[in-house]
C-alpha cells in the first residue's frame, strides 16, 4: 500500500532516532509501495529528501503541495500494484 504523510504546518525536526527507526522497520518496508508527502513549507520538503536520501532511500516516494493530487497519485499506484488499472 502508498503511505500518504500529510506535514503540512508540521514545524520542527526529525530526530535522528526517530529516522533511523522508521528506515529500519521490517514491517513498513514489506507493506510501503510509495511514501506520498504533503506539505506547504520548503523546510520539511528539504528534511523529507534528506531523509529519504540519508535513511531510507529504498521506498519511492513523492512530495505534493497539494493533498488531492497525493490522494489521486496514491490510489493511481495502489491500483496499478493491483493490477486494477
Amino acid at each position: 500500500m502508498p503511505f500518504l504523510i500529510d506535514l503540512r504546518n508540521t514545524h520542527g525536526a526529525f530526530l535522528s532516532t526517530a529516522a533511523k527507526k522508521l528506515a529500519n522497520s521490517s514491517e513498513l518496508s514489506k507493506l510501503g509501495l510509495a511514501e506520498v508527502f504533503v506539505v506547504n513549507s520548503l523546510k520539511i520538503e528539504l528534511l523529507i529528501i534528506s531523509y529519504k536520501r540519508i535513511y531510507e532511500p529504498i521506498i519511492p516516494f513523492k512530495i505534493f503541495k497539494n493533498y488531492n493530487e497525493a490522494l489521486t497519485f496514491s490510489i493511481n499506484t495502489k491500483n496499478s500494484a493491483n493490477g486494477s488499472i
